[in-house]
């Protein structure tokens, strides 16, 4: 996003792969041991792993580190790659599939609480753009910017990053400031991912799991698709965690570490809830057979007695 320093406005800038840098085979083969091993290398490992000398694994990596397009530098000195099947496809990470289940976000809440005490106006207002909806609320009493983000699909990394930038620029309009992505906070956040319809919930019309006090899981038909949906009971993170997280990076809050393995078990729990749908079927099938039953041998017996 870039700010149009004559009125204070976001552009849109579209991005396509033909914007990025071009790989070479060797950068192709470092994507692709990144993408394969599905962990944070270091430097040597990638050298290992490859063939390819030490120190041009370091140039690369430095290079394309710093470009901030394909892999992304950890805290402890490792590497990982920034979103997944993109090596082989040479698309950037916030264009993801859309046949694709992708994990998004929706039913956010965004804080900001800016270091002043003066000129802090009381406002209230919603505006829509496109399937997005922002309800605002500048607090003079507390001094804090709340903001409600509602969308019905969900958010992907560029969606998020568009309402994050939207959410700057009214703060800059009504504070003169312009909050960093650290700063603004997300006290509230569900994830979802929407897969095609393959099985039917018959009988019943939500699933819900809580997982010790970490977060809570949904899973419920909606539309011609399967919603599968976390909220996280605790934590809140930064803006720039969640988009971390959203591109494929890994460095991000353990809640977040922990939705991936979530997801890839909740079909297994559809499946189970399927099985005692359809027990249960059989047991009122087999309970009416056997009223009837009942009831014709009161026929047989002549009846009640009075």
């Amino acid at each position: 996003m870039k700010k149009d320093a004559s009125n204070g406005e976001y552009k849109d800038l579209h991005i396509t792969s033909s914007t990025l840098p071009t790989l070479t085979p060797t950068q192709k083969k470092i994507l692709e041991t990144l993408e394969r091993e599905g962990r944070p290398l270091t430097p040597k490992e990638i050298s290992n792993l490859t063939g390819i000398a030490l120190n041009t694994v370091r140039i690369y990596l430095s290079k394309m580190a710093k470009q901030g397009t394909w892999v992304k530098r950890v805290s402890w000195g490792s590497y990982t790659i920034q979103g997944a099947g993109l090596v082989s496809a040479q698309e950037p990470p916030w264009s993801p599939n859309q046949e694709q289940a992708n994990f998004r976000v929706h039913d956010l809440t965004l804080t900001f609480s800016p270091l002043i005490t003066d000129k802090f106006p009381s406002l209230s207002y919603k505006k829509k753009i496109g399937d997005t909806e922002y309800t605002f609320t500048f607090g003079a009493k507390n001094k804090q910017v709340t903001c409600w983000i509602a969308n019905d699909s969900g958010l992907d990394y560029n969606g998020f990053s568009h309402a994050i930038a939207f959410f700057k620029n009214e703060v800059w309009k009504h504070l003169g400031i312009e909050p960093t992505n650290d700063v603004i906070y997300v006290a509230r956040v569900q994830t979802n991912q929407d897969d095609r319809l393959k099985w039917a919930l018959d009988g019943v019309k939500c699933i819900t799991v809580e997982v010790l006090d970490l977060a809570l899981i949904r899973i419920y038909k909606k539309g011609d698709k399967i919603r599968k949906e976390i909220q996280p009971k605790k934590g809140v993170m930064t803006a720039e965690q969640v988009m971390a997280w959203l591109q494929g990076g890994i460095t991000t809050v353990q809640t977040f570490n922990m939705i991936g393995a979530f997801m890839k078990r909740t079909e297994n729990l559809v499946d189970l809830v399927e099985a005692v749908v359809q027990q249960n079927k059989r047991i009122i099938e087999e309970n009416r057979m056997l009223r009837n039953l009942i009831h014709q041998m009161i026929q047989v017996m002549g009846g009640f007695s009075k």
